[in-house]
């Protein structure tokens, strides 16, 4: 079982299976630290990592992804809903089970996401 974890291929390392601005990102950290280790920025562990937490800092974007919308599948690299949610750069991602119109078969359902993504 794997819970949002990464399942490299043989000969890769969690680096090469990072998405890229986290390749970048920690081969500079690491070279900053005094023992080669990266310690995640605060705002990318809040933001991308654990965007759930009840913390003082937010970040000013969210997306609330509908789990079940195939209008705008999100696994579609070039033009599903990941795809251009990521074009805000560093973001809150809430998911939600329902399809691509869930506000109108099932409105309380993404009322209690939005208030979520935008807690802060």
């Amino acid at each position: 079982m794997f819970l949002t974890a990464f399942v490299s291929a043989n000969g890769t390392s969690v680096l090469d299976n990072a998405p890229p601005a986290y390749q970048g990102l920690f081969p500079v950290l690491a070279a900053q630290s005094s023992d080669d280790t990266v310690m995640v920025p605060f705002e990318v562990w809040r933001d991308a990592f654990i965007g759930d937490a009840d913390l003082a800092r937010a970040v000013p974007r969210s997306c609330v992804l509908c789990g079940e919308d195939s209008a705008l599948p999100p696994g579609d690299p070039g033009h599903g809903y990941l795809a251009k949610a990521r074009r805000l750069g560093t973001f809150r991602l809430v998911t939600l089970e329902g399809p691509h119109e869930v506000m109108f078969t099932d409105p309380a359902r993404p009322a209690s996401k939005l208030a979520l993504a935008g807690r802060d």
